[in-house]
């Protein structure tokens, strides 16, 4: 997939350098109908909220499902929060406000902004297979450090993964497949150039602080590679978990699994912008072109077989039947004499 873009927009036109810190949850579950419902989580926590008028994200496909807020979600629920930031948090809610107090032993007290209508819109790109999602009236206040979080749940997720064959099994291509993730954030070679000179201000791109990458998938799903090393890998509680992902459909019978993958710049003066990530998996996938076409060769070569089986069978059983083809075969033809 070519990359996706995020930057901002200040008041007035500045172009202050802005810190953040990203999450990326991107899920693959599979549910009921044996298909996988695949959707992407983004959280970002701006370091100073007060200066930002909009954040932009790209994404280069089409989005047709209006973005969902998660900050409500995430807001009202102690464990659940704990979870997603890996820390012990208390929450303080504030009487007639978007905003949540949150605060730990180790880390500094940000607040959590829940997203309504008029801070979400979104701009389909003409002659373009892509959108650019808006955050906007953050309404801040002296609040600098604010998160925000929202999920994408779109058909153009998909376009994320990249399924093939299995090229060295053949039976096994009717049971499995391999899948990539190509994964790409800020990452200018891989922007349309159009895009580019027109939508995207590269001098607006965040200065990330740290950026974790989840993906969540099914235990049966094995992860054969990635371009980055694995920071750590965890089961997802169901109990935890299932008013978050909020999907009926997923197979409560699934054990899911989350791996973690994490970027930071190497030192202080290092700047990351972006960055790119490859994971190849292999999961089980019944494929019924293929299976179907290994039956009917099944089918065909058991005929075969059964067919020669009753044949020698039956020479074994009439030996007088063996000579006599011998015979036929090795019998002298005579010459014809009347001419």
């Amino acid at each position: 997939m070519k990359s996706i873009a995020l930057w901002y927009k200040c008041f007035d036109g500045k172009t202050a350098e802005q810190r953040i810190s990203l999450h990326f949850n991107l899920w693959k579950l599979p549910n009921s109908k044996n298909k996988f419902e695949r959707f992407l989580d983004v959280g970002i926590q701006l370091e100073n909220a007060t200066d930002i008028e909009e954040v932009k994200m790209y994404f280069p496909c089409k989005i047709e499902n209006k973005v969902e807020d998660l900050g409500k979600v995430i807001s009202e629920d102690k464990k659940l929060l704990s979870a997603i930031f890996n820390e012990d948090l208390s929450i303080t809610t504030e009487p007639n406000s978007s905003y949540v107090e949150v605060s730990g032993n180790n880390v500094e007290s940000f607040n959590i902004y829940t997203l309504g209508k008029c801070n979400i819109s979104s701009k389909k790109i003409e002659n373009e297979d892509g959108t650019i999602i808006i955050l906007k009236n953050l309404n801040a206040g002296p609040r600098n450090k604010v998160y925000i979080r929202i999920r994408i749940k779109d058909k153009s997720i998909s376009e994320l993964f990249h399924e093939e064959e299995l090229s060295n099994a053949f039976i096994q291509n009717a049971f499995s497949k391999s899948e990539t993730i190509d994964f790409r954030l800020n990452e200018v070679r891989e922007i349309d150039p159009k895009v580019l000179e027109e939508y995207i201000d590269t001098n607006c791109f965040f200065k990330i602080q740290k950026a974790h990458f989840f993906y969540m998938c099914s235990s049966k799903e094995e992860n054969i590679f990635s371009n980055k090393e694995l920071n750590n890998c965890r089961h997802l509680e169901k109990e935890r978990w299932s008013s978050y992902i909020n999907s009926p459909n997923i197979d409560s019978n699934s054990i899911v699994l989350a791996y973690h993958w994490k970027f930071a710049p190497k030192n202080d003066k290092d700047i990351l912008t972006g960055f790119g990530l490859l994971i190849k998996s292999k999961f089980e996938c019944i494929s019924w072109k293929p299976l179907l076409k290994y039956l009917l060769w099944l089918i065909v070569i058991t005929v075969l077989l059964n067919f020669l089986s009753n044949f020698l069978y039956g020479l074994i059983q009439n030996p007088n039947q063996v000579n006599s083809i011998e015979t036929t075969i090795l019998k002298p033809v005579k010459p014809n004499t009347n001419k």
